[in-house]
């Protein structure tokens, strides 16, 4: 188990290498000249030049790219073409922001959308079932952003209880939250379902409740814990998901995560702002998912299981090895 983590760390760079070269060429290529959009169309040769010197413009791709990957190993994302601040810094100063809503919105899907697909699992082919299924599927499908003005327009401009923007408050969250995690809870609430449904109709399950045991004792000890992969799944790429498409809420919101600084990176083709984002969400990402693998034999003893199984395989064919030559 320890090897196929440290295996699947060691993986996370090159793969965060291919999206940075694949954004960054991408970018490279977008036609238009930076330094005039930010020194204006009027600026002198002189100024131009300087810039394009001070930001590494004046050099070909390769040249651009090798420097920012190797930056990228010191710690350097680069400063912003407009304020000439470093990128690392406000990254880091923002990604509390999202980590929070991400966290919170996360946790309040699985809390709402985990009872209500095990209720209609539990009772399939009903009038509960159906309208259960019938409200994850409106919350699935309906925007966020519009939602999100619905909740805005009723809380805060109507009912004035909470705040429409900022982030100095724990009203703050309330909105945002509730905002991404109905849309989180409907699709927890129909995947658990799903998941469920497929283990309800196994043998095992057959043969549980033929020993008498307690309806709830096999919904929440067999059925439920061995049906937990797909959901562990959603919720371990959602999570990650939100780190980089929390963009809409937190610009609608004001809350400044992330995602409105990748917005304002792409809107003003900051080269480096657009990079670090993308570079940070995707080791993010891919830390997540390394965790949802090890969460997969907490909740199913049977993938630890082949693990335990396969090393003592490995070693008992080593042994044999040894014992041959010896």
């Amino acid at each position: 188990m320890a090897k196929y983590i440290l295996k699947r760390c060691l993986w996370l760079i090159p793969i965060t290498l291919l999206v940075i070269i694949f954004v960054f060429t991408i970018l490279y290529f977008i036609p238009g000249d930076t330094a005039r959009a930010v020194k204006g169309q009027h600026a002198s040769e002189e100024i131009i030049a300087k810039f394009n010197a001070e930001h590494g413009l004046d050099q070909g791709y390769f040249g651009r790219l090798f420097k920012y990957i190797i930056g990228l190993f010191k710690g350097d994302m680069g400063r912003s073409y407009y304020s000439n601040v470093a990128v690392l810094p406000q990254i880091l100063a923002r990604l509390p922001y999202t980590m929070l809503v991400a966290t919170l919105a996360t946790m309040f899907g699985v809390i709402v959308g985990l009872p209500i697909g095990i209720l209609a699992a539990t009772h399939q082919n009903t009038w509960l079932d159906s309208v259960t299924m019938a409200v994850t599927m409106f919350f699935t499908s309906m925007p966020s952003f519009w939602f999100a003005m619905i909740l805005i327009s009723i809380f805060s401009l109507s009912l004035h209880w909470l705040p429409s923007v900022g982030y100095q408050s724990w009203k703050n969250y309330i909105m945002p939250v509730i905002t991404i995690g109905l849309h989180i809870s409907a699709v927890m609430a129909r995947q658990s379902r799903s998941s469920m449904l497929e283990v309800i109709r196994s043998d095992y399950i057959t043969t549980a409740r033929a020993k008498g045991q307690k309806e709830k004792k096999v919904i929440f000890s067999h059925v439920l814990r061995n049906g937990s992969i797909p959901v562990v799944t959603v919720a371990g790429g959602t999570f990650a998901a939100m780190m980089g498409g929390a963009l809409i809420v937190e610009t609608l919101f004001s809350i400044p995560g992330i995602g409105t600084y990748l917005f304002g990176g792409i809107a003003t083709a900051d080269v480096p702002i657009v990079l670090g984002c993308v570079t940070v969400i995707a080791l993010f990402h891919g830390v997540i998912m390394i965790i949802v693998d090890i969460l997969y034999t907490v909740v199913d003893p049977r993938l630890k299981a082949r693990f335990v199984q396969a090393r003592r395989k490995k070693q008992l064919k080593a042994g044999r090895k040894a014992g041959t030559q010896a």
